[in-house]
């Protein structure tokens, strides 16, 4: 079994993010089958991991020294949060899924403290450890606001203009990187989290703003889709190489960007602004959110599969 979870990449935790955010996301738009099924398939592909951090604790600790591998990280404690924040609306213990999200908080920006001294102190830093992994880190924060109405509207309040913060600063730093250094193969697929924090800013800007700013939303919706767009008209490249665990970066981008555009229309539709195009584009995100989490999950799967099977015959 050791042998089987010393395989069990930390990327597979972007995977469960995509999973129970689309969950979560069907639940917010009544459709409870999808979302139990996403959400417990989230939930069933976390159990490795878990088993991963509790049986091999010092080589799940050591996978943190590549500077990739912490930057997406916190997709965990993100994980745990959406999770949390969702299953609250389903069980009478608020205070256990309270424990948990409070605690997600605490690992998450544990990670960042981590993060931040191990690979972006003076003495430590370098151009080569920039990718879009950073905003995982740091902008992930923005998970905060968006899961916090059942547990601490005021923090997430607080934490969005954080999240936004980061957000404008390590946009174009992240760019710039981006266009002088090629990624290498197995790290190309991580370009797709480009399209993930400013829909996530949006999303948890509109769950906690008691007066939403029309520019503000309208200026991280223009700007989110434009990057949304520019990352699907690269997907098909991003399939054609080999499988690699990064593949899981495609999830949660997408199904983020289906859930800002949901949150803007329900938003214009209650103050009497209804767009038929963001009707659309909703609807495409959302079937697109779907198809690309699907695909991702079973060839995670088959890949799960491999390394259980390959680890039993090596032990034999």
């Amino acid at each position: 079994m050791k042998r089987f979870l010393y395989q069990v990449p930390v990327s597979i935790c972007g995977l469960i993010l995509g999973l129970v955010s689309l969950g979560s996301l069907f639940f917010s738009i009544e459709r409870h089958i999808l979302g139990w099924t996403f959400i417990i398939m989230g939930v069933l592909l976390m159990l490795p991991f878990l088993m991963k951090i509790i049986i091999t604790g010092r080589d799940a600790l050591n996978s943190l020294n590549n500077p990739v591998a912490a930057a997406i990280s916190p997709t965990f404690p993100m994980s745990l949060m959406v999770l949390s924040s969702t299953l609250s609306q389903f069980t009478a213990n608020d205070i256990l899924m309270l424990i948990v999200w409070w605690g997600a908080i605490l690992m998450h920006f544990a990670l960042i403290i981590f993060f931040t001294l191990y690979f972006i102190t003076p003495n430590r830093i370098r151009a080569e450890y920039i990718n879009p992994g950073w905003f995982v880190t740091f902008v992930g924060i923005g998970i905060i606001p968006t899961t916090s109405k059942n547990f601490g509207v005021e923090f997430g309040q607080a934490v969005i203009w954080i999240a936004l913060l980061f957000y404008m600063i390590l946009l174009p730093i992240i760019i710039r990187q981006m266009i002088k250094q090629k990624a290498s193969r197995s790290a190309f697929p991580l370009t797709a989290i480009l399209a993930a924090p400013g829909s996530l800013c949006l999303t948890g800007y509109i769950t906690v703003a008691t007066h939403p700013s029309a520019i503000l939303i309208y200026t991280l919706l223009i700007l989110s889709q434009v990057l949304y767009f520019f990352i699907v008209a690269m997907i098909p490249k991003m399939l054609e190489s080999k499988f690699h665990p990064s593949y899981a970066a495609l999830t949660f981008p997408t199904v983020i960007s289906a859930t800002a555009i949901i949150h803007a229309l329900e938003l214009m539709n209650s103050i009497g602004r209804i767009s038929i195009m963001l009707t659309y584009l909703s609807t495409f995100e959302l079937y697109l959110a779907v198809a690309i989490v699907i695909y991702v999950l079973m060839r995670y799967t088959r890949f799960i599969g491999q390394c259980y099977f390959e680890s039993r015959r090596s032990y034999e």
